[in-house]
C-alpha cells in the first residue's frame, strides 16, 4: 500500500511537472507579434495585451475587422480632436466570424456605444492562416475562445490543433528562439489603442485602384478578336451572416454597428452600392470613407505606405480627424478629458504627443536636421569659437536655403562661388576673426585664449580640390574630415570641445553629419508677431508661441484657433486651422533662412509655410531656392 501511495505521488508530481513545462513552452514558443516600424511587426500581441490593461468601462466605440481597420484611424488622434475613447481589435485579414467574437470578449470589460466594423472581407474572405491565428492566439483562454476556434478553423484541421495546442505547429521555434521572446515587449511604451502608424508615404503605383484581385474570361472569337468579360466577384455569404451576426450582438446590447470601409485603392464603386444595397435591406447605416477622399483630404502620393492599399501616419492622422467629428455629430458621447477614471488616457495622451512629434522629427532629419544645427549655432555664437574649413569642395549643390545663417554669423563668402577652392573661417564671440578662400593648399595656426585665460594652439588646414582637412584644438584633431564643409564648435568659456559638423554639399544630394550637438535656444521668443511674403503682400498677424520641444504653435488670436496642415500636403494647398491638441498638425519648426527671411516648417508632413496672390499655403522645401521662405515682423 505504501509503495503504491508513493508510486501516485511521484505520477502526480511527474504529472504537474509535465503540463508545467508544456504550458511554459507554449508561451514562450507561440509567436509574440512586436509593434515596430518595420512593415510586417503591426503589433497583434501588443494590441490586445493592451487592450486587456484598458480600465473596464472606459471605451466609447472599437473597431473590427481587416487590416485597414488599424491602418484606417488612430483611437489616440480621435480622443486628442474630441475626448472620445475608443480601440483597434482588429487583426490582418481578420475574417468576420473572428471580428464577432472578438465583439463578444470586448464585452466582457467595456460597455462601448458604437462597433464600427471594417467590411473589407464582406468581397473577399480569404484569410490566411497566419492571419487566422493572430486573430485567436492572443485572446485570453475562456469557452469563448474555444467557441471561436471552433467555427474559425471548421474548415482546417491542422488549424484548430495549432489554435487549441500551439505547440502543435510551434515547437521547432527553439531554433530561432531569442532574448525578445522572453522579454515580450515593444522597444517603446505601446500607445495607439490597437493602430498601426507606418510613418513612410509609397507610391510606386500610378493608377486609382489597386490589387483589386478580380477575375476575367477571355474569349477568342472566330473571327480572332479577343474579349474579356468581368467575373464580378459577389458578396461572401459566410461573411454576410457573421456581420448580421454582429449586428444582433449589438442590438442586445444597446450598442450602434456601423459596417466602415476606411480609405483604401483596394476597392471599387460597385463593391461600395453592392454593399449599401446589402446593408439597407438588413438595416445597417454604411458609413463609406473611400466617397470621401476629397472631404477627407487623402493625397494618395503621400497617404499611404504601400501603393495605396493601406494608409500610413499621415492619411490616419485626417481619417482619425473625420472620426472624431463623425462622432460627435452623433450626439451621444461627449470628452472625457480631465474625467476620473479616464486619468490613463490623458497620460497616455502626453506620452503619444512626445512619441509622435520625435517619430515625425526623425523621419524629417534629412532636411531639418542641418537647420536645426546650424540655428543652434547661430543663436549661441556668442559663447562659441566656430573654426571652419572645407575638404575638395563646397559649392555644386551649395543650399541657398542655407546662406542666411552664415551670413548672420558674419561670413561673406559666396560658398556657390568657390568652386574646388580652399575656405578657412574663424569666428569668436560672432565675430568675424578670418575668412579666406584660395584655390591653393591653406594653413592657419595661431593661439588663442578662453574665458579662463587657458592658451590653447588652433591649427587649420583647408585643401580645396587636393583633399586635406585639418582642424585641430592642441594637437587633437576635431574635424570630421570629410568633403565639402567642416565646422568645429569650442567653448569659449573653458576651450573644451563641443561639437563638429559636415556639410557636405559637393553634389546635389547634401549629407549632414554630425558629432555633437551646441545648445538648444528658441529662434523667436513668445509673442505676437506679423508673418508676411514681399512679392504677394500677403501678411497674416499671429501669436508664436514655442513648444517644450522646440517646435511652435502659430495661433490666430482673433479666431483663437492655430494654424494646421492636417488636411494639406500638396503643394499649394491652403493652410488651415485647428485647436491645439499638442499634436503634430499645428506644430512648426522655424530657422533662419536667406535675404532675412525665416523658413516655417511643417513638423506634420515636412513642407514649409508660404504665401501667393490667395492668401497663405505650402510649398515642398526646395534647399536650393534663394527666395524661399517668409519676412516675420515682432510685436
Amino acid at each position: 500500500m505504501k509503495n503504491k501511495i508513493l508510486f501516485f505521488t511521484k505520477f502526480i508530481v511527474f504529472l504537474c511537472i509535465f503540463v508545467l513545462l508544456i504550458i511554459t513552452a507554449s508561451f514562450y514558443l507561440t509567436p509574440y507579434w512586436l509593434y515596430s516600424n518595420d512593415p510586417d511587426d503591426a503589433g497583434e500581441s501588443a494590441r490586445y495585451e493592451n487592450f486587456y490593461d484598458m480600465p473596464q468601462n472606459t471605451i466609447d466605440y472599437i473597431t473590427v475587422g481587416a487590416s485597414n481597420s488599424y491602418h484606417g484611424v488612430d483611437p489616440m488622434q480621435v480622443y486628442a480632436y474630441s475626448g472620445i475613447t475608443g480601440f483597434d481589435l482588429g487583426s490582418p485579414g481578420q475574417p468576420m466570424v473572428c471580428s464577432y467574437y472578438w465583439i463578444k470578449e470586448a464585452l466582457k470589460y467595456q460597455k462601448p456605444k458604437y462597433v464600427f466594423v471594417e467590411i473589407g472581407n464582406l468581397v473577399r474572405e480569404k484569410s490566411s492562416n497566419e492571419g487566422i491565428l493572430k486573430a485567436i492566439l492572443p485572446m485570453k483562454a475562456s469557452p469563448l475562445k474555444l467557441e471561436m476556434i471552433k467555427y474559425a478553423c471548421s474548415k482546417d484541421n491542422e488549424l484548430k490543433y495549432t489554435a487549441l495546442f500551439p505547440l502543435y505547429q510551434f515547437h521547432s521555434r527553439w531554433k530561432e528562439f531569442s532574448k525578445k521572446d522572453i522579454e515580450r515587449k515593444n522597444a517603446e511604451p505601446y500607445l495607439t489603442k490597437g493602430a498601426t502608424l507606418r510613418f513612410v508615404s509609397v507610391n510606386g503605383i500610378d493608377a486609382d485602384r489597386v490589387n483589386l484581385r478580380e477575375e476575367r474570361t477571355v474569349t477568342l472569337s472566330s473571327n480572332g478578336m479577343l474579349t474579356a468579360e468581368l467575373q464580378e466577384l459577389p458578396l461572401n455569404e459566410d461573411a454576410k451572416y457573421w456581420i448580421e451576426k454582429i449586428k444582433e450582438l449589438c442590438e442586445e446590447n444597446d450598442i450602434e454597428c456601423i459596417p466602415t470601409k476606411f480609405p483604401t485603392k483596394n476597392w471599387n464603386d460597385r463593391w461600395s452600392e453592392e454593399a449599401k444595397i446589402y446593408f439597407d435591406s438588413i438595416g445597417l447605416d454604411y458609413l463609406d470613407m473611400t466617397e470621401n477622399d476629397d472631404e477627407i483630404g487623402i493625397n494618395w502620393q503621400k497617404d499611404s505606405f504601400d501603393n495605396g492599399k493601406h494608409l500610413n501616419y499621415f492619411g490616419m492622422a485626417k481619417t482619425s480627424k473625420y472620426m472624431a467629428d463623425y462622432l460627435m455629430s452623433l450626439g451621444k458621447l461627449s470628452s472625457h478629458k480631465g474625467k476620473s477614471g479616464y486619468q490613463i488616457w490623458d497620460a497616455d495622451l502626453e506620452e503619444y504627443s512626445a512619441w509622435e512629434s520625435k517619430e515625425i522629427f526623425e523621419l524629417f532629419d534629412y532636411k531639418r536636421e542641418k537647420f536645426d544645427w546650424l540655428n543652434s549655432l547661430l543663436l549661441n555664437k556668442d559663447k562659441y569659437l566656430i573654426l571652419i574649413t572645407v575638404k575638395k569642395d563646397v559649392s555644386a549643390g551649395w543650399p541657398e536655403s542655407l546662406t542666411g545663417v552664415f551670413e548672420k554669423m558674419g561670413l561673406e563668402t559666396d560658398f556657390s562661388a568657390i568652386k574646388q577652392q580652399s575656405y578657412i573661417a574663424v569666428i569668436d564671440s560672432g565675430i568675424n576673426k578670418a575668412e579666406i578662400s584660395n584655390p591653393d593648399i591653406m594653413n592657419y595656426d595661431f593661439d588663442w585664449t578662453d574665458n579662463n585665460g587657458s592658451v590653447h594652439e588652433i591649427h587649420m588646414k583647408s585643401g580645396g580640390a587636393a583633399g586635406d582637412c585639418e582642424i585641430q584644438i592642441d594637437g587633437s584633431e576635431r574635424s570630421l574630415d570629410k568633403t565639402g564643409m567642416n565646422i568645429v564648435v569650442i567653448n569659449k568659456e573653458d576651450g573644451e570641445y563641443l561639437a563638429a559638423a559636415n556639410l557636405d554639399s559637393s553634389s546635389d544630394d547634401i549629407s549632414f553629419e554630425k558629432s555633437g550637438s551646441p545648445e538648444d535656444s528658441a529662434i523667436l521668443e513668445n509673442g505676437t508677431y506679423t508673418i508676411a511674403d514681399e512679392e504677394s503682400g500677403v501678411a497674416m498677424k499671429l501669436s508664436i508661441i514655442r513648444n517644450d520641444d522646440g517646435s511652435y504653435c502659430l495661433r490666430d488670436d482673433g479666431i483663437g484657433y492655430y494654424l494646421s496642415t492636417l488636411r494639406s500636403n500638396k503643394d499649394g494647398d491652403r493652410v488651415g486651422f485647428e485647436t491645439d491638441q499638442n499634436l503634430a498638425v499645428t506644430k512648426w519648426r522655424i530657422y533662419t533662412a536667406s535675404n532675412g527671411r525665416y523658413l516655417i516648417y511643417s513638423q506634420y508632413n515636412g513642407m514649409v509655410f508660404a504665401a501667393d496672390s490667395s492668401g497663405f499655403c505650402i510649398k515642398e522645401l526646395d534647399l536650393n531656392s534663394d527666395n524661399q521662405g517668409v519676412k516675420i515682423y515682432g510685436n
